[in-house]
């Protein structure tokens, strides 16, 4: 039997350096436990991943000169697209893994070769808009920073705010010189407004940026406070003085999920490779079970088949049930309301409140809710400053 080649285009980040090791280390212990021991595995960095040129001269290489079966790429959907059609003309298959913090703005041609597992961060930002707004967030300040206002996951945490009934009336913006952010503004209209709650947008950089300063100036202590997914970064947070109560978002994915496949993926990946399992480790292990899948479909030999194929599977990830959306080829899933919480020593982790269903017409909802007129076409969803 033909041995089956894995590529793998790893993603680089300067706010989350080992990313590209954890990732690769969650497609190699996935392929141990599913039992594909025997795959070859080739991998190359594919730097921030914003080069069309760069990614599809590394895919063409896997492709042709390795005989890549399948190729997992931890990339930005716009790049995604664009690589595409050297995988439909060789039919081969292309499996992209992307954090999400956009809205796609084009969907390029859906044939059945290209297949996407995200984080959904937009998606989440959209439901914590609406979770708040639903929980009496009326007025509100809406924080972030010069680079993440640029991406669409801020557009969709103020729409998700505007369907519960929610809006912003200060926008607090911390700058691209970090160290001149001066919160004195924000206390002001904190004074004097009253909001109802402080919605907050940011990277883990920015982030600590923003914890630090409110919390030092008692804007964290009476407030509840909306935050982005990537605020509730376990990894990051287990570093983060713990910044108060009532600090609330959504999340994809969290280590203290309770059920089996969550409780096999950590056990499996910290005893194969030895480093500690978060959320880049946990799509790894993903991409590798839906690579398992088209292995196996691969080895029928029939190839065209793979969308009805992933159609009539069942698929139990660490998150939960992953559902294939027919017409992007994107699976979905279940999210997560989640707080923050005290740890040992003051530091700070999340605790798990409640089950967020996704069902397909709010999935599509959010995909085509595409802002009108300019909008910013920031589409480096690494979060790299």
């Amino acid at each position: 039997m033909k041995t089956i080649t894995i590529g793998v285009i790893l993603p680089k980040s300067s706010l989350y350096p080992l990313i590209g090791a954890d990732f690769i280390a969650g497609i190699k212990a996935g392929f141990n436990y599913f039992g594909n021991q025997g795959v070859k595995i080739i991998n190359e960095n594919a730097g921030f991943g914003g080069d069309e040129k760069t990614v599809y001269a590394i895919a063409e290489k896997m492709l042709i000169q390795e005989d890549a079966d399948i190729v997992i790429a931890f990339l930005d959907h716009q790049v995604a697209v664009k690589i595409e059609p050297l995988f439909h003309s060789l039919k081969r298959f292309l499996l992209v893994v992307d954090p999400g913090a956009h809205i796609p703005l084009e969907w390029g041609d859906n044939s059945g070769f290209r297949f996407t597992l995200s984080l959904y961060t937009a998606l989440a930002c959209r439901l914590t808009g609406r979770i708040a707004a639903e929980n009496g967030a009326k007025q509100n300040i809406f924080a972030t920073s010069f680079y993440e206002g640029g991406y669409l996951q801020t557009y969709a945490f103020n729409r998700g705010l505007e369907k519960g009934g929610g809006g912003i009336y200060y926008h607090d913006i911390i700058p691209f010189r970090l160290e001149t952010y001066d919160v004195s503004a924000v206390k002001e209209v904190y004074a004097h407004q009253k909001p109802d709650a402080i919605l907050a947008q940011f990277s883990i950089e920015a982030g600590s940026i923003f914890f630090e300063n409110y919390r030092k100036e008692g804007l964290l202590e009476n407030l509840k406070v909306y935050v982005s997914p990537f605020m509730l970064e376990e990894q990051w947070l287990s570093g983060i003085t713990y910044p108060g109560p009532g600090m609330k978002g959504v999340v994809s994915w969290s280590k203290n999920l309770s059920n089996h496949e969550n409780q096999t993926f950590i056990t499996e990946t910290e005893a194969f490779s030895g480093r500690n399992a978060n959320i880049f480790t946990m799509i790894g292990w993903e991409a590798a079970q839906i690579a398992h899948l088209l292995i196996q479909l691969i080895q029928t030999g029939d190839r065209t088949n793979a969308l009805s194929y992933m159609e009539q599977l069942v698929i139990n990830s660490p998150r939960g049930t992953l559902t294939i959306d027919k017409a992007t080829n994107f699976f979905y899933c279940q999210m997560y309301l989640a707080e923050i919480i005290t740890t040992k020593d003051d530091k700070s982790g999340i605790g798990i409140i409640e089950k967020i269903p996704i069902s397909q017409e709010e999935w599509k909802e959010h995909i085509y809710d595409i802002p009108p007129g300019i909008y910013s076409r920031w589409t480096n969803t690494y979060l790299c400053i």
